[in-house]
Protein backbone atom coordinates (compact mmCIF):
# COMPACT_ATOMS: atom_id res chain seq x y z
CA UNK A 1 0.00 0.00 0.00
CA UNK A 2 1.38 3.69 -1.11
CA UNK A 3 1.18 6.05 1.89
CA UNK A 4 3.13 8.43 -0.13
CA UNK A 5 0.79 12.20 0.27
CA UNK A 6 0.37 15.04 -1.49
CA UNK A 7 -1.27 18.11 0.48
CA UNK A 8 -2.41 21.22 -1.68
CA UNK A 9 -4.19 24.57 -1.04
CA UNK A 10 -5.66 25.21 -4.54
CA UNK A 11 -6.73 24.03 -7.84
CA UNK A 12 -3.72 25.18 -9.96
CA UNK A 13 -1.71 24.00 -7.78
CA UNK A 14 -3.33 20.45 -7.26
CA UNK A 15 -2.76 20.71 -11.50
CA UNK A 16 0.71 21.91 -11.39
CA UNK A 17 1.67 18.80 -8.77
CA UNK A 18 0.39 15.80 -10.83
CA UNK A 19 1.56 14.41 -13.95
CA UNK A 20 0.68 16.40 -17.30
CA UNK A 21 -0.92 14.37 -20.25
CA UNK A 22 -2.77 16.72 -23.10
CA UNK A 23 -6.38 17.10 -23.85
CA UNK A 24 -7.84 15.11 -20.80
CA UNK A 25 -11.81 15.75 -20.98
CA UNK A 26 -15.01 14.69 -19.89
CA UNK A 27 -16.50 12.19 -22.92
CA UNK A 28 -19.28 13.94 -24.82
CA UNK A 29 -22.37 14.17 -22.35
CA UNK A 30 -25.48 16.70 -22.08
CA UNK A 31 -26.03 17.57 -18.37
CA UNK A 32 -29.96 16.99 -17.06
CA UNK A 33 -30.87 18.81 -13.78
CA UNK A 34 -32.88 17.14 -11.32
CA UNK A 35 -34.08 18.45 -8.03
CA UNK A 36 -34.90 15.93 -5.43
CA UNK A 37 -37.98 15.51 -3.08
CA UNK A 38 -36.52 14.11 0.32
CA UNK A 39 -39.41 15.38 2.86
CA UNK A 40 -36.59 15.49 5.13
CA UNK A 41 -36.98 19.39 5.97
CA UNK A 42 -33.82 21.38 4.72
CA UNK A 43 -30.38 19.99 3.65
CA UNK A 44 -27.03 21.12 5.17
CA UNK A 45 -24.79 19.09 3.48
CA UNK A 46 -24.35 16.26 0.38
CA UNK A 47 -21.58 13.62 -1.11
CA UNK A 48 -21.78 11.36 -4.13
CA UNK A 49 -20.19 8.67 -5.66
CA UNK A 50 -21.32 7.26 -9.06
CA UNK A 51 -22.54 3.01 -9.39
CA UNK A 52 -20.34 1.29 -12.68
CA UNK A 53 -23.88 1.86 -14.36
CA UNK A 54 -23.66 5.76 -13.95
CA UNK A 55 -25.86 5.37 -11.11
CA UNK A 56 -25.28 8.52 -8.53
CA UNK A 57 -26.13 7.71 -4.73
CA UNK A 58 -25.74 10.35 -2.16
CA UNK A 59 -25.27 10.93 1.30
CA UNK A 60 -26.95 13.82 2.95
CA UNK A 61 -27.41 15.22 6.17
CA UNK A 62 -30.51 17.75 7.29
CA UNK A 63 -30.40 20.87 9.36
CA UNK A 64 -31.98 19.88 12.81
CA UNK A 65 -30.22 21.99 15.29
CA UNK A 66 -29.27 19.14 17.97
CA UNK A 67 -31.04 16.41 16.36
CA UNK A 68 -30.03 16.17 12.64
CA UNK A 69 -30.09 13.28 10.63
CA UNK A 70 -28.10 11.02 8.24
CA UNK A 71 -29.38 9.51 4.64
CA UNK A 72 -28.79 7.68 1.71
CA UNK A 73 -30.23 8.28 -1.27
CA UNK A 74 -30.64 5.92 -4.35
CA UNK A 75 -31.01 7.44 -7.57
CA UNK A 76 -33.24 5.05 -10.16
CA UNK A 77 -30.69 6.14 -13.13
CA UNK A 78 -27.82 8.28 -14.06
CA UNK A 79 -29.77 11.80 -14.01
CA UNK A 80 -31.52 11.03 -10.66
CA UNK A 81 -34.91 11.86 -11.82
CA UNK A 82 -36.30 9.05 -9.50
CA UNK A 83 -34.92 7.42 -6.65
CA UNK A 84 -35.63 6.87 -2.69
CA UNK A 85 -33.86 7.94 0.38
CA UNK A 86 -32.81 5.42 3.39
CA UNK A 87 -32.61 6.81 6.89
CA UNK A 88 -28.89 5.68 8.53
CA UNK A 89 -28.38 7.78 11.52
CA UNK A 90 -29.14 10.62 13.97
CA UNK A 91 -26.03 13.01 16.12
CA UNK A 92 -26.39 16.59 17.31
CA UNK A 93 -24.99 18.16 14.47
CA UNK A 94 -23.06 17.32 11.45
CA UNK A 95 -20.53 20.11 11.36
CA UNK A 96 -18.98 19.10 8.07
CA UNK A 97 -20.09 16.99 4.92
CA UNK A 98 -20.16 13.16 5.12
CA UNK A 99 -18.38 10.64 2.47
CA UNK A 100 -19.42 8.05 0.09
CA UNK A 101 -17.54 5.59 -2.31
CA UNK A 102 -18.83 2.37 -3.82
CA UNK A 103 -16.31 -0.52 -3.41
CA UNK A 104 -15.48 -3.04 -5.92
CA UNK A 105 -18.58 -5.65 -4.91
CA UNK A 106 -21.00 -2.79 -5.70
CA UNK A 107 -21.14 -1.84 -1.85
CA UNK A 108 -21.71 1.64 -0.66
CA UNK A 109 -19.22 2.48 1.95
CA UNK A 110 -20.18 5.90 3.81
CA UNK A 111 -18.37 8.17 6.64
CA UNK A 112 -19.55 10.57 9.02
CA UNK A 113 -18.61 12.46 12.26
CA UNK A 114 -20.61 10.87 14.97
CA UNK A 115 -21.30 13.19 18.20
CA UNK A 116 -17.48 14.29 17.86
CA UNK A 117 -16.84 11.46 16.29
CA UNK A 118 -15.58 9.87 12.82
CA UNK A 119 -18.21 6.50 11.98
CA UNK A 120 -17.99 4.40 9.39
CA UNK A 121 -21.33 2.86 8.20
CA UNK A 122 -20.57 -0.23 6.25
CA UNK A 123 -23.36 -1.14 4.00
CA UNK A 124 -24.35 -5.20 3.95
CA UNK A 125 -25.77 -5.18 0.28
CA UNK A 126 -26.15 -2.47 -2.67
CA UNK A 127 -29.01 -0.56 -2.07
CA UNK A 128 -27.53 -0.30 1.70
CA UNK A 129 -31.25 -1.39 2.92
CA UNK A 130 -28.92 -2.44 5.82
CA UNK A 131 -25.73 -0.93 7.69
CA UNK A 132 -22.97 -1.97 10.36
CA UNK A 133 -20.87 0.67 11.95
CA UNK A 134 -17.69 0.80 13.02
CA UNK A 135 -16.37 3.78 15.53
CA UNK A 136 -13.01 4.80 13.77
CA UNK A 137 -12.67 8.09 15.82
CA UNK A 138 -14.59 8.19 19.65
CA UNK A 139 -17.45 10.50 19.99
CA UNK A 140 -16.16 13.34 21.76
CA UNK A 141 -13.13 13.63 19.76
CA UNK A 142 -14.32 16.84 18.52
CA UNK A 143 -14.30 15.86 14.57
CA UNK A 144 -16.09 18.56 13.20
CA UNK A 145 -14.61 18.84 9.31
CA UNK A 146 -15.74 17.16 6.39
CA UNK A 147 -14.42 13.69 6.20
CA UNK A 148 -14.34 12.24 1.91
CA UNK A 149 -13.57 9.04 1.52
CA UNK A 150 -11.80 7.00 -1.49
CA UNK A 151 -10.33 3.52 -2.42
CA UNK A 152 -6.98 2.62 -2.15
CA UNK A 153 -5.29 1.02 -4.68
CA UNK A 154 -5.98 -2.26 -2.50
CA UNK A 155 -9.90 -1.38 -2.47
CA UNK A 156 -9.88 -0.14 0.74
CA UNK A 157 -11.31 3.05 1.94
CA UNK A 158 -9.30 6.02 3.09
CA UNK A 159 -10.67 9.18 4.31
CA UNK A 160 -9.61 12.85 5.56
CA UNK A 161 -10.37 14.39 8.52
CA UNK A 162 -9.33 17.59 10.30
CA UNK A 163 -8.36 16.09 14.30
CA UNK A 164 -10.12 18.35 16.81
CA UNK A 165 -9.16 20.79 18.72
CA UNK A 166 -7.86 18.91 21.64
CA UNK A 167 -5.96 16.22 20.50
CA UNK A 168 -2.27 15.78 20.35
CA UNK A 169 -2.61 17.03 16.31
CA UNK A 170 -5.03 19.59 16.90
CA UNK A 171 -6.43 20.78 13.60
CA UNK A 172 -4.28 18.88 11.72
CA UNK A 173 -5.55 17.58 8.39
CA UNK A 174 -5.24 13.58 8.92
CA UNK A 175 -5.71 10.96 6.40
CA UNK A 176 -6.54 7.50 7.54
CA UNK A 177 -5.88 4.56 5.46
CA UNK A 178 -8.12 1.68 6.16
CA UNK A 179 -6.55 -1.91 6.48
CA UNK A 180 -9.69 -3.95 5.34
CA UNK A 181 -13.27 -3.28 3.30
CA UNK A 182 -15.08 -2.44 6.14
CA UNK A 183 -12.22 -0.30 7.81
CA UNK A 184 -13.01 -3.10 11.43
CA UNK A 185 -9.42 -3.69 11.88
CA UNK A 186 -6.68 -1.14 12.90
CA UNK A 187 -5.65 1.35 9.73
CA UNK A 188 -2.80 3.79 9.70
CA UNK A 189 -3.19 7.47 9.84
CA UNK A 190 -0.59 10.36 8.46
CA UNK A 191 -0.94 13.75 8.93
CA UNK A 192 -1.47 15.69 5.03
CA UNK A 193 -0.55 19.21 6.59
CA UNK A 194 -0.61 21.31 9.53
CA UNK A 195 -2.17 24.50 8.07
CA UNK A 196 -1.52 28.00 9.29
CA UNK A 197 -2.76 29.32 12.31
CA UNK A 198 -6.80 30.57 12.38
CA UNK A 199 -6.46 29.88 9.08
CA UNK A 200 -10.14 27.51 8.94
CA UNK A 201 -10.97 25.55 6.35
CA UNK A 202 -13.21 25.16 3.38
CA UNK A 203 -14.48 22.08 1.84
CA UNK A 204 -12.40 19.28 1.85
CA UNK A 205 -11.84 17.21 -1.08
CA UNK A 206 -9.95 14.00 -1.60
CA UNK A 207 -8.71 11.78 -4.36
CA UNK A 208 -6.04 8.86 -5.06
CA UNK A 209 -3.54 9.12 -7.93
CA UNK A 210 -2.76 6.12 -10.17
CA UNK A 211 0.76 5.45 -8.14
CA UNK A 212 -1.43 5.61 -4.84
CA UNK A 213 -0.41 8.70 -4.28
CA UNK A 214 -3.02 10.68 -1.78
CA UNK A 215 -3.74 14.44 -2.68
CA UNK A 216 -6.30 16.59 -1.12
CA UNK A 217 -7.81 20.61 -1.13
CA UNK A 218 -8.43 22.74 1.65
CA UNK A 219 -9.03 25.93 2.21
CA UNK A 220 -10.60 26.90 -1.06
CA UNK A 221 -13.86 25.82 -3.27
CA UNK A 222 -13.14 23.57 -6.14
CA UNK A 223 -15.83 21.68 -5.32
CA UNK A 224 -15.12 17.92 -5.85
CA UNK A 225 -11.69 17.44 -7.05
CA UNK A 226 -11.54 14.16 -8.91
CA UNK A 227 -8.80 12.95 -11.61
CA UNK A 228 -9.20 12.44 -15.83
CA UNK A 229 -6.88 10.13 -17.86
CA UNK A 230 -3.49 10.99 -17.33
CA UNK A 231 -4.31 12.69 -13.27
CA UNK A 232 -5.54 15.72 -14.86
CA UNK A 233 -7.94 17.13 -12.24
CA UNK A 234 -11.11 18.01 -13.31
CA UNK A 235 -14.20 19.87 -10.31
CA UNK A 236 -17.82 21.34 -10.26
CA UNK A 237 -18.04 24.16 -11.59
CA UNK A 238 -20.94 26.75 -10.05
CA UNK A 239 -22.23 30.18 -11.83
CA UNK A 240 -25.69 31.63 -11.00
CA UNK A 241 -28.71 29.51 -12.40
CA UNK A 242 -26.48 27.56 -14.17
CA UNK A 243 -24.12 24.13 -12.73
CA UNK A 244 -22.02 22.09 -14.87
CA UNK A 245 -18.35 20.76 -14.45
CA UNK A 246 -14.73 21.78 -15.75
CA UNK A 247 -12.16 19.79 -16.65
CA UNK A 248 -8.76 20.85 -17.10
CA UNK A 249 -6.39 20.35 -20.48
CA UNK A 250 -3.15 20.49 -19.67
CA UNK A 251 -0.72 20.31 -16.15
CA UNK A 252 -1.58 23.94 -15.30
CA UNK A 253 -5.33 24.29 -15.73
CA UNK A 254 -4.54 27.10 -18.54
CA UNK A 255 -7.51 25.61 -20.62
CA UNK A 256 -10.07 23.22 -20.75
CA UNK A 257 -13.67 22.39 -21.43
CA UNK A 258 -16.59 22.55 -19.41
CA UNK A 259 -20.53 21.13 -19.56
CA UNK A 260 -23.32 23.29 -18.00
CA UNK A 261 -26.86 23.05 -17.59
CA UNK A 262 -29.42 25.96 -16.17
CA UNK A 263 -30.11 25.36 -12.59
CA UNK A 264 -32.54 27.80 -10.29
CA UNK A 265 -30.13 28.60 -7.78
CA UNK A 266 -28.57 31.58 -7.48
CA UNK A 267 -25.84 30.38 -5.36
CA UNK A 268 -24.90 26.95 -3.52
CA UNK A 269 -24.17 26.10 0.32
CA UNK A 270 -22.79 22.63 -0.34
CA UNK A 271 -21.80 20.33 -3.49
CA UNK A 272 -20.03 17.50 -4.82
CA UNK A 273 -19.05 15.84 -7.79
CA UNK A 274 -17.74 12.82 -9.65
CA UNK A 275 -16.70 11.50 -12.91
CA UNK A 276 -18.49 7.86 -13.80
CA UNK A 277 -16.70 4.88 -15.86
CA UNK A 278 -17.46 6.63 -19.14
CA UNK A 279 -15.96 10.09 -17.98
CA UNK A 280 -19.31 11.32 -17.42
CA UNK A 281 -19.69 14.36 -14.75
CA UNK A 282 -22.35 14.04 -12.17
CA UNK A 283 -22.83 17.23 -9.33
CA UNK A 284 -24.86 17.38 -7.12
CA UNK A 285 -25.35 20.44 -4.51
CA UNK A 286 -28.00 22.28 -2.32
CA UNK A 287 -29.83 25.45 -3.03
CA UNK A 288 -28.65 28.17 -0.71
CA UNK A 289 -32.44 29.68 -0.93
CA UNK A 290 -34.57 26.54 -0.81
CA UNK A 291 -31.77 23.85 1.06
CA UNK A 292 -33.08 21.48 -1.14
CA UNK A 293 -30.91 18.58 -2.67
CA UNK A 294 -30.40 18.28 -6.70
CA UNK A 295 -28.35 16.46 -8.79
CA UNK A 296 -27.00 17.27 -12.37
CA UNK A 297 -25.97 14.38 -14.60
CA UNK A 298 -25.25 12.82 -17.99
CA UNK A 299 -28.69 11.44 -20.13
CA UNK A 300 -27.06 11.64 -23.51
CA UNK A 301 -24.41 10.99 -25.93
CA UNK A 302 -24.38 14.42 -27.63
CA UNK A 303 -21.14 16.64 -28.30
CA UNK A 304 -20.65 19.36 -25.34
CA UNK A 305 -18.91 22.42 -27.15
CA UNK A 306 -18.76 24.95 -24.01
CA UNK A 307 -15.29 26.67 -23.58
CA UNK A 308 -13.57 27.92 -20.26
CA UNK A 309 -14.46 31.66 -19.52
Amino acid sequence: MATRSLVLKTAIAVCLALPAAANAQFNACVLANSPLTTGNGPIDHTRLALRQDGRPVLVYSNAVHNNSSLFFYDCANPTCSAGHSVYLDTSSNYFGASGIVIRGDGRPAIVASYFGGVRFYDCADADCDTVTTEDIRPTMSGILSDIPITLQQNGNPVLLYVDGVFSTRPLDLIVHFCADLGCVAAGTEKILATPPAMSGFGPLSLAVGSDGTAAATYLTRPLGLKLLSGDLPAFALFNPLTVGAFACADSICSDGASVQTASSATDIIDADFKIDSNSHPAIAYIDSDTRNLAVAGCYSDLLFTDGFD
